[in-house]
């Protein structure tokens, strides 16, 4: 279960601003890409949680945005930004990520927003994140346990916010995005036992993280296996394959 999505840096009084992000959400088409550059590699998606996992919203729900240029200029410009701004997108040289950077940087362009691009190994990129030392930044996000957690976890909450801590694999922090609200929702699903108070609770995360949270989710990865016809019963999760279970 993995996603392609790019982050902002909530230090950044620019892209602190909710209307600002939220225009982000409207410079990409998400639809147009998933049948040309993301055929076969990815589904156009907009919730943190994927289709699969527990909790996660149903197909629509969790695609409320599309390319929108009227939209996303009249969001700046209620920003206090009518003639847009300029930032540095950075993300790794592996492909789609340049194909879809550049469609983003020219979409921004239209409506004022000149984003720089910039390549760098993963080497380089992740330290620069884990240091708050970006503005935006395109990455992917994996994770195996199919549940809420594990990514409104990693993704959302962030119960320590101080400037000073030490690395680790909170994409939250690395935004300096915090949000109480969040934490305390995150918290109680994480021990309701009752499932669908569970799942209501994930809901209203992801449609809270759709308009304020820090990134912008674009598409669910997929892992595609080729094999013959005559294997059966073959399992793959998208990190790992089960043998034991096969026949041919």
């Amino acid at each position: 279960h993995g996603f392609s999505y790019f982050a902002f840096n909530m230090g950044d009084p620019i892209l602190a601003n909710p209307k600002v992000r939220e225009a982000f959400r409207y410079l990409v088409d998400y639809t147009g890409l998933e049948k040309s550059v993301m055929a076969y590699l990815g589904k156009a998606r907009n919730s943190l949680v994927p289709i699969g996992a527990f909790g996660a919203l149903d197909e629509k729900e969790g695609l409320p945005f599309k390319l929108d240029l009227d939209m996303a200029k009249k969001l700046i410009t209620e920003a206090g930004f009518p003639n847009g701004f300029e930032k540095e997108f950075l993300f790794t040289p592996s492909f789609p990520n340049p194909e879809i950077a550049q469609h983003i940087q020219a979409n921004a362009a239209k409506i004022g927003i000149k984003l720089n691009l910039q390549t760098m190994a993963g080497a380089q990129l992740f330290p620069k994140m884990r240091q708050r030392g970006f503005e935006m930044a395109m990455l992917n996000w994996n994770v195996v346990p199919a549940d809420g957690h594990a990514f409104v976890s990693r993704l959302a909450m962030n119960p320590d916010n101080s400037p000073n801590l030490p690395p680790s694999n909170m994409a939250s922090w690395w935004s300096a995005y915090f949000d109480p609200k969040v934490n305390e929702m995150g918290e109680k699903a994480l021990f309701e036992r009752n499932d669908a108070k569970r799942i209501a609770l994930y809901h209203e995360i992801q449609r809270h993280q759709m308009e304020n949270g820090p990134n912008v989710f674009m598409f669910q990865i997929k892992r595609n296996v080729g094999m013959r016809a005559a294997i059966k019963e073959f399992k793959f999760t998208g990190n790992r394959a089960s043998y034991r279970t096969v026949e041919k």
